[in-house]
């Protein structure tokens, strides 16, 4: 929910200016890629909730990310399985 300033939505369906009231939801389990960008000259705030579920996954594919939390344990990878860079932290990659 947006409370302050102006953003973009942009998800699978296209984009949507949120202003101060504007809220977007997503149901469970539906993939649909989406984030938020300030293109204004002016800070945004906005209000994200969510859940801390024991296993989770997530798709970033702008990005090629997939992140999956399973029993506690987290893993980020490319849609190939190959780790993400940077990821686990403490290694070559990381």
């Amino acid at each position: 929910m947006a409370t302050a300033g102006e953003c973009t939505l942009i998800e699978d369906g296209g984009e949507t200016v949120m202003r101060p009231g504007n809220a977007a939801c997503w149901p469970a389990g539906v993939a649909n890629a989406h984030c938020l960008i300030n293109r204004s000259d002016r800070p945004v705030s906005y209000l994200i909730v969510g859940t801390r579920a024991r296993d989770d996954a997530c798709h970033y594919p702008d990005i090629d990310l997939h992140y999956t939390r399973k029993d506690g344990v987290r893993i980020m990878s490319r849609k190939d399985s190959t780790p993400y860079p940077g990821w686990p932290k403490g290694t070559e990659n990381g």
